[in-house]
This record gives structure tokens, sequence and C-alpha cells, in this order.
């Protein structure tokens, strides 16, 4: 037993099994989007990421990616985190404090130490988080580096994706108006009539959800070409084959269905066309991925002309009636957006301190009217405020650089391309959703993205030669 606990512990293998629970238990606790739960969430990240560093270290045959590999998405992120950090914690000359910091001073008689950020504290759990998401990618990108750990991945997410979904469907169609066993009515969000699953707000449960299909697809395009690749050549299927595919199709259609359900009664706007998005990309992709008989193609198309009418057929009033209010609320959001660009042309080098968006936006917006919002509801617009043009700039060139790289691995002839194809549907879905909604501020929504991103980037490089052995020095 000591052997079998020891040998766990020095093999690569525990730390993606722990990873994968992370993944799973993250959504529970309301996303994550709670002070214990985050910290917690990130502590747990932190102690798998030195666990990884020390394997490394002590077993020199150990294969990895090289940093010189994703130095685009590296060295651009971690910019971004010196900047933050500069932020919460570096002394400044009190002339380039902003006069907050200073009406703060006299009203404290002088007893402050003033900060780059507006809010210290604030930016050091915002640090936190940011830090934690870039280690939950690269831990995905150096564990994933096989196909089977990166199916496995996905498959995982996807499973999780689809639990939480029928617990969340449940709950709308019983009518119980609780998350867990909280009531829904203790908290200050519209939610009672959509499905929430375990997240407080229905947009970022849409986020996820759609995450989940994502991998859901991925896993389905990487099985059903080896499946029906035994037909061979004459097209014919023996009865040993249609037991195989049907055993894989059945279980994938039911989780596909409860992900849909889930996600048309989540009454997302943003969440179910840009998912819808991201699918169609992913169907598109999937014909290039899958060079076969010209009925997939017609099938694909079929298929996703199928979902689109589900989609509306069982959600349509109610998504006219949310368009119909989407002119209405549009007001408030535009109106807040022309707020935040104030605050950006205010400090747009330093930024008002990352995590510091709440504290700093009451002098420009209108308080009788945004008294419920504290977030800016586009995420490019307020990491612009916080950090300051610069550092966000630095922070989506590293973005771009995933992307670019889920591109390159399209273009590859090898096993990868249906992960790659993954990430990139995964960008395209929280890319587009950030223009209107804050879902990639909540951590279990950031950390699922970028387990999907990092596995899809380790994918996307496909051979031997990407990877190296460490020699310690």
């Amino acid at each position: 037993m000591r052997f079998r606990i020891g040998y766990a512990l020095r093999h690569e293998g525990t730390i993606f099994r722990f990873l994968v629970a992370l993944l799973l238990l993250a959504p529970l606790p309301f996303g994550s989007n709670r002070p214990w739960s985050w910290s917690l969430l990130a502590f747990a990240i932190g102690i798998l990421t030195i666990w990884w560093g020390l394997l490394l270290l002590h077993n020199s045959s150990m294969e990895f990616i090289p940093i010189g590999r994703i130095k685009w998405i590296v060295a651009p992120f971690m910019l971004t985190l010196a900047w933050s950090f500069t932020q919460a914690y570096l002394p400044i000359p009190a002339g380039w404090a902003d006069p907050l910091w200073n009406q703060t001073a006299v009203a404290l008689g002088g007893l402050v130490d003033p900060r780059l950020s507006l809010d210290p504290g604030a930016t050091k759990t915002a640090l936190m988080k940011l830090a934690s998401y870039g280690a939950v990618f690269f831990l995905s990108l150096q564990l994933c580096h096989s196909r089977r750990r990166s199916r496995r991945l996905l498959f995982w997410i996807a499973a999780g994706a689809v639990v939480y979904s029928l617990y969340g469907v449940t709950v709308f169609w019983t009518g119980s108006r609780t998350i867990l066993w909280y009531n829904l009515d203790d908290f200050a969000a519209p939610s009672a009539d959509h499905v929430v699953a375990t997240f407080i707000n229905h947009n970022h449960y849409a986020t996820y959800a759609g995450l989940g299909l994502i991998c859901l697809l991925a896993v389905m395009a990487d099985k059903i070409p080896q499946v029906l690749s035994a037909t061979g050549d004459s097209g014919r299927i023996s009865s040993e084959e249609t037991s195989n595919f049907a055993s894989l199709v059945v279980p994938g259609l039911l989780a596909f269905v409860i992900l849909i359900s889930g996600l048309v009664l989540s009454h997302s706007r943003a969440g179910l066309v840009f998912t819808l998005l991201a699918v169609a990309v992913y169907l598109t992709m999937f014909v290039f991925i899958f060079h076969r008989a010209k009925s997939v193609r017609i099938g694909l198309v079929m298929a996703f002309l199928a979902i689109t009418t589900m989609v509306y057929t069982v959600s349509g009033y109610a998504f006219e009636k949310r368009m119909e209010y989407l002119e209405e609320s549009g007001e408030f959001r535009f109106a807040l957006y022309e707020a935040t660009k104030e605050g950006i042309a205010h400090r747009p080098w330093s930024g008002i301190g990352h995590g510091a968006y709440n504290h700093a936006i009451k002098r420009y917006k209108n308080i009788e009217l945004f008294h419920q919002l504290d977030t800016a509801h586009n995420v490019y617009l307020e990491s612009a405020m916080e950090l300051g043009i610069p550092a966000s700039f630095f922070l989506f060139v590293s973005i771009a650089a995933i992307l670019l790289t889920c591109v390159r691995g399209m273009k590859k002839s090898h096993r990868g391309r249906p992960y790659s194809a993954a990430g990139l549907a995964a960008l395209i879905l929280v890319g587009f959703h950030s223009i209107f909604d804050f879902s990639m501020q909540i951590p279990a929504v950031a950390v699922t993205f970028a387990a999907i991103a990092g596995a899809a980037c380790s994918r996307s490089f496909g051979s031997r030669q990407a990877r190296a052995s460490f020699r310690p020095v």
C-alpha cells in the first residue's frame, strides 16, 4: 500500500486526476464565486502547479512543452500579472496617486500608503484569480500532451456540464426555488425564472453549458471517424460496428439534448446565440477534420438546422420576449459603457487597479440608474479601465496567441484537430460573450475555459518534436 501511494504521488497522472476533480467541483459552490471558494480553488491549483514542478525536477525523463514553444502566450500574460502586482503592492510617489488617495489622506490625517490601485485588496484578489487561471492553462497544456488525456479531460468537462444541467433543468421544472440547499429568493438576481444550475446568474451558467457542449462535440468528433473508418471502402457496416456506433452516439445524443435543454431554458440571449455560433463554427471545421462522404457534410448541415429549429420551437416565445427587453436594458448598458470609457480616459496608462472597478465606477455612473451594476458587462472595457490600456493589451495578446495556436493546429494533418477546433470554438463563445457579459470573471467558467484552451494548444503542437525532457543542470 505504501509503495502504491508513493508511486501515485510521483506520477503526473495523479495530478491530472486531481485537476479533473477540481474542474468538476468548481461550479458547485455558486461557480466558485465566493471569497472562500475562489480562495480554496486558487490554493488547490497552486498546490498542483508546485507538485508538477517538483515532479519535473525529480523525473529527468518527464516530457513537457518548453516555454519557448508558448512564449507568445506566456510572456504577455506574465507582463499583465507583473503590472497587477505593481498596482497592488509597490508604493508610488504621492504625485502619481489617484486624487482619491489624497482625499483619503486628508480625512485620515495622512495615515495612508498610496498605491496605483484604488483598492489594493481587490487587486490582490484579482491577481490571485488571474494567476490561478493561467496555472490551470499551463497544467492542462503540460498534462494533455497525449490524445487519450485530452479526450479524457474534455469528456469529464462535458460530463460535469451534463450533470449540472440535468440538476438545473430538474429544479426548473419542479418549480423549486433553490440552488443546492439555499433559497433562490435570498439572491438579488432574477434567476427564479431561468435554469441556473449551481450558478447565481443564468448568463454564467449558459456560458458553462456552452463550453460543455463544445467538449461533447470534440469527444464525438474524435471517436466517430474511428468507428466509421472501420467500414472501409465498401461502406458496409457489420452488426458489431453498428453496436459500437450506437453505444457511442446514443449517450452522446442524450447528453446533447440535456445540455441544449439547459441552455435554452436559461433564457440567456448572448449565451444561446454565441453557443450556436460556436457550434456552427465547430461543425464547419469538422467537415475539414473528417474528409469522408458528401452525405456527412449534408448531415452536418441538417444537424445544425435541426438544432436551430429545436431551439426556436422550444424557447421561441421566451427568446422573443427577451429580445424585446434588450432595447430597454441596452440603454442602461450603453450608458454604463460610456461611464467606463470615461474611467479609461481618466487613467489610460496605469489603470485604476485590477479588480477595483466596482470601487472606481461610482464616481462616473448615475447611482440611481446603476446602483445594482458593479461590473461593466464588457470584459474588454472593464479590463482596460482596471489594468490600463497597455497591460490589458498584453492580456488580450496572450489570448490571441492561444487562438492562433489553435488555428495552426487545425492546419496540421494530425489527430489533434478535434481538440484544436474545440479551443477555437471555446474562444469564439467566451470572446463574443465577453462583449456583453462577465462570465469569464466567474472562476468556474474561467478555469473550465483555461483547461480547454490548454488541452487544445497542447494537441495543436501534435508531434513529440514540440516536447522535450527535463535535464537538470
